[in-house]
């Protein structure tokens, strides 16, 4: 396996481990901006709703793209009921398990980390890049909404499963 791939996979434990349900994603909102700037996005900022906007520079020659997720997760339910602790982030048969391990912490290492891959070749993307991670997905859009009112690029990638 390689270090990248093994960098993600702990971010999303990480993640996976840091409550974050709608309405209370305060914490996870600073874990992700700290590993954003940790792996150099050129601007990573929280808005006044508590999403989370990481921009890498691009050269100005092509559109500018977006990497889009959510910060929060719904409720764990009856925790008993589970195979594996909730918040574990427990690695079986290959797999991560843990409330929020698909929907979303998995596509949001994913996006930090493969957006993040493109400042290791020291050459600008063509066009800006942002990953941003919304709050309040799961109760309505809130972040969504708010975010549009001032992050429009022309091409987006949703990872919502």
């Amino acid at each position: 396996m390689s270090s990248d791939l093994q960098l993600c996979i702990d971010f999303a434990q990480r993640l996976i481990r840091t409550p974050s349900l709608s309405g209370e994603e305060g914490t996870i909102a600073r874990l992700v901006a700290a590993e954003m700037i940790g792996l150099g996005y050129a601007d990573v900022e929280q808005d006044e709703v508590g999403n989370v906007i990481g921009r890498v520079s691009g050269a100005g020659q092509a559109p500018a793209t977006m990497f889009n997720t959510h910060l929060d997760h719904v409720d764990v339910g009856e925790a008993i009921r589970w195979p594996h602790p909730p918040f574990g982030a427990e690695i079986h048969d290959d797999k991560i398990w843990g409330r929020g391990a698909v929907d979303i912490m998995g596509p949001l290492a994913a996006q930090v980390y493969g957006v993040g891959r493109l400042l290791e070749s020291g050459a600008p993307p063509a066009g800006d890049v942002w990953v941003t991670a919304v709050v309040q997905e799961e109760v309505g859009g809130a972040g969504a909404r708010h975010l549009n009112t001032y992050l429009t690029p022309p091409l987006a990638v949703i990872g919502e499963p």
